[in-house]
């Protein structure tokens, strides 16, 4: 055992057990006996019963890393995708992991657990030893020794922490979770390094120290807890000048460096060297060098640092009035709140937030801090520099302004403790990064606006903000460039801020346009903006920025979420489920919610509840975040690719369709799945007969059926989506009319009249003509342009048997006739050839 610990046998006083070479796992790896030891400061190993034993490489030792420092929470894939591969994973990165993790497991048996949990993976060491959880363990209880001036057992403790380290961390992993993972360990061990100094200081071997704390210091130059603790240690020894010195270097050091001047603990310690300050004198036993930072000196500056409102501001009212009850309390008593206004880019958050502050100011006397959370470049702004501009806001001097970030967040609190001040942190990007911002005076009214609600946030009231209607938008742009040119042409107004999806970022570029010359007049830039290849050029003047502002929530996205944003803005649906999701990213149904929580959460899709079944959910793009996405989708996916999204998607709704019309037929009395539809005059012979679909195979794998692709989700995602399957074409019927106008559009023949005929059950029975006659009609025009004859009879088929339901013998006949002749032709041809399309020709459609 280590000194005393009786925890972990890895190290005796710095020294490892030797192993007996690279064995491999003994016996059954799953017995669950032997005592499991992990290592990762140092070479990544495992050892069992003192034996070292063999990892498969770089990314397995990455894998086990990467889960040991999650210590028991759960890693996401992307997560570790991003350890293993960084920034460009290969195609088959899932599979890989699945492969190293399945390893570990193997390797590791029943002595530490690795689990599956969505949307990663984490471990469960048991009671398996890691030289890291043994590491902190110490290091906590040694730094909780010197806090208590228990030097000689700090000094102790933290050096059996200190010698679990066997060489830099993290040694032989890739450099992905190297570059991520070792910044961190070097820090804890270097505070826990500064900490054993200190208790050895305190005991007065500042002799024994000097050699050390010089190498320290030369490696570790800008560390100034070092530079001061050398500068104690030459005191001591009466080199007063060399003291000095070590602190001129320094500072001439971060001049040069960083443009910076010492802290003020060192500057501190240079003032008491010089005066001869008893305290740093060389006497054993003695405390620690400690600085505490000047408490906040109070000030009557009255900060007003909001920016100037909206003159033109419209609408809104019932948010803003929310927003205002929340900040301020009925009646003047109480406590004011922290309201959080969350929307997707360019809905108009930020310009909500000012105006009601400016409409809240004289609640708060003391003053109102404005913060943007967001750097231009749309990197979260740090926290840090924010305390230090609210600070001198507030009435500090530069030079009083701590440079300790917790010392900053007691000195902003304090300053606000007895106050009325009105914070607004606009743009805000995570839940930490608002925290150490927010006041605990209870006077003080808190207004964040962030695109994900933050719901971490305790006592936070979210005001969810949602596009403009379309009388509202045409208040808007009407306020901008007058009554009169909206009044004269109201019809193009309302229009053009539907062109803008009620979002008034584009309203407001919109207007801008209009009021700089450079369009006379709304229906002009209206028809500039029907064309959706170039609508987001035309949304897009000097600093305000549609596509900028979405694209700005997209690259926050992780690179799974990204490519589902693109493959779905593809599609031409008004709505759809997650399982649409599953087909166009190739992933299982569990990881395409997911990927629909991420892309909700950053207000990029907007959920839409199903009537009835608060339980099932379905998804809208919004006009402008499709357009962006598609533009998105063209620069980062090639087009093979993009159409294979497109083919996926369509086959899934294809595969249920037909699944859900079997069902159809089998639950009507005497149906069989399959048997016979009276009110179609489905016949064993007839047309489709060649058209059944092969039997369900396992999810994703795509089938054909005359020509259109299949994609199969799980069966028992299957079975419970069409539980009711008069419900489920209910709910997507507008969807698969989109995908059959989509097929027809972009020449996917088959799929358009296979969908079309897949629909005719449910048409049927919920006495949709018209939607009956459309869809074969659309079917037909691509069926005859692409010499399809096979299609083109089976909707003349479909069309007599529409005509029958309708009572219209004679179209009933003339349909059969022509769906005979070219069944004629088919068989001559054998289903292709020139023949075939001149026959269909002569049999076309009148």
């Amino acid at each position: 055992m280590g000194e005393g610990t009786g925890r972990l046998t890895v190290c005796r006083e710095g020294t490892a057990p030797a192993a007996h070479g690279n064995s491999t796992n003994p016996g059954t790896g799953g017995t669950g006996e032997g005592q499991v030891e992990f290592r990762i400061l140092g070479p990544v190993e495992v050892w069992l019963d003192g034996e070292q034993y063999t990892l498969d490489g770089s990314k397995q030792r990455t894998v086990l890393a990467s889960l040991l420092l999650a210590r028991g929470r759960i890693l996401a894939d992307e997560k570790l995708s991003s350890f293993l591969w960084g920034e460009e994973p290969p195609n088959t990165a899932a599979a890989q992991l699945y492969t190293h993790v399945s390893r570990l497991r193997k390797l590791l048996g029943a002595r530490a657990a690795i689990r599956r949990h969505r949307p990663g993976y984490l471990i469960e060491i048991g009671t398996a030893l890691s030289d890291h959880v043994e590491f902190e363990r110490l290091s906590a209880a040694g730094r909780a020794a010197l806090a208590a001036g228990s030097h000689q057992e700090a000094s102790g403790t933290l050096g059996r922490a200190l010698r679990l380290w066997r060489g830099p961390a993290l040694a032989n992993v890739t450099e992905h979770l190297a570059g991520m993972g070792l910044p961190g360990l070097e820090e804890a061990r270097m505070v826990a390094l500064e900490s054993r100094i200190e208790a050895d200081l305190a005991l007065g071997h500042g002799n024994q120290l000097l050699a050390e704390l010089t190498g320290l210091v030369t490696a570790y130059p800008l560390r100034e807890r070092l530079r001061g603790q050398l500068m104690v240690a030459l005191y001591r020894a009466d080199r007063q000048a060399d003291a000095l010195g070590v602190y001129h270097d320094g500072r001439t050091l971060l001049a040069e460096e960083l443009g910076v001047d010492l802290g003020p603990a060192l500057t501190g310690l240079y003032q008491d060297i010089l005066s001869g300050e008893p305290d740093v004198g060389p006497v054993a036993e003695r405390s620690p060098l400690r600085v505490t930072p000047p408490e906040p000196v109070l000030s009557d500056r009255r900060p007003a640092t909001l920016p100037s409102g909206v003159p033109d501001f419209t609408g809104r009212e019932e948010p803003a009035r929310q927003l205002a009850d929340l900040l301020v309390p009925a009646h003047g008593g109480g406590s004011s709140g922290i309201a959080m206004i969350t929307g997707m880019p360019g809905v108009g958050k930020s310009a909500l937030a000012v105006h009601v502050s400016h409409r809240c100011r004289d609640a708060f006397p003391d003053g109102q801090l404005y913060a943007d959370l967001r750097e231009p470049n749309g990197a979260p702004a740090d926290c840090y520099q924010v305390l230090g501009s609210f600070l001198r806001s507030l009435g500090m001097a530069e030079s009083e302004v701590p440079q300790e970030r917790a010392e900053r967040i007691r000195c902003y609190r304090s300053l606000l403790a007895d106050r009325r001040v009105l914070v607004v942190l606009d743009n805000a990007a995570s839940d930490r990064q608002v925290r150490c911002l927010l006041p605990s005076g209870p006077g003080c009214g808190v207004l964040i606006t962030s695109r994900s609600p933050l719901t971490t946030l305790e006592g936070t009231h979210l005001v969810d903000l949602e596009p403009m209607d379309g009388p509202d938008g045409v208040v808007m742009l009407a306020a901008i460039i007058g009554e009169v040119p909206v009044a004269a042409e109201a019809g193009a107004a309302r229009a053009l801020t539907a062109a803008c999806g009620g979002l008034p970022l584009a309203i407001r570029v919109a207007g801008a346009r209009l009021s700089s010359g450079s369009h006379h007049s709304p229906g002009r830039l209206l028809n500039r903006l029907r064309d959706e290849s170039g609508r987001l050029d035309q949304l897009r003047l000097g600093s305000m920025d549609v596509r900028a502002s979405l694209e700005s929530a997209y690259w926050d996205l992780d690179p799974r979420a990204r490519a589902g944003l693109r493959r779905l803005a593809l599609l031409d649906v008004p709505d759809f489920a997650s399982w649409v999701t599953a087909a166009v990213l190739e992933v299982s149904e569990e990881d395409a919610e997911d990927v629909m929580d991420a892309l909700v959460g950053a207000r990029l899709v907007t959920v839409l509840p199903v009537p009835g079944d608060a339980a099932r959910v379905r998804y809208r793009l919004h006009d402008l975040v499709r357009l962006m996405a598609r533009e998105r989708a063209v620069g980062e996916e090639p087009v093979a690719g993009r159409r294979a999204a497109v083919d996926r998607a369509m086959g899934a709704w294809l595969a249920l369709a037909n699944e859900a019309d079997r069902r159809l037929t089998a639950d009507r009395p005497g149906g069989s799945g399959g048997g016979e539809r009276p009110w179609l005059g489905d016949r064993p012979d007839g047309p489709g007969a060649g058209l059944a679909v092969r039997k369900a195979g396992p999810p994703g794998v795509s089938a054909r059926s005359g020509g259109a692709t299949r994609w199969r989700l799980g069966a028992t995602h299957v079975r419970s989506l069409l539980a009711d399957p008069l419900d489920w074409f209910d709910q997507e019927r507008a969807a698969l009319v989109a995908v059959l106008d989509q097929a027809v559009r972009t020449g996917r023949i088959a799929q358009a009249w296979e969908t079309a005929r897949s629909m005719t059950g449910y048409f049927g029975l919920r006495g949709r003509h018209d939607d009956w006659r459309y869809t074969y009609q659309r079917a037909w025009t691509v069926a005859c342009s692409g010499g399809d004859l096979l299609g083109q009879t089976v909707i003349l088929r479909g069309l007599a048997e529409l005509s029958a339901v309708l009572g219209d013998e004679g179209a009933r006949r003339g349909y059969e006739n022509k769906a005979g002749l070219l069944l004629q032709v088919l068989e001559r041809q054998g289903g292709t050839g020139e023949d075939g399309v001149q026959g269909a020709a002569a049999a076309g459609w009148s």
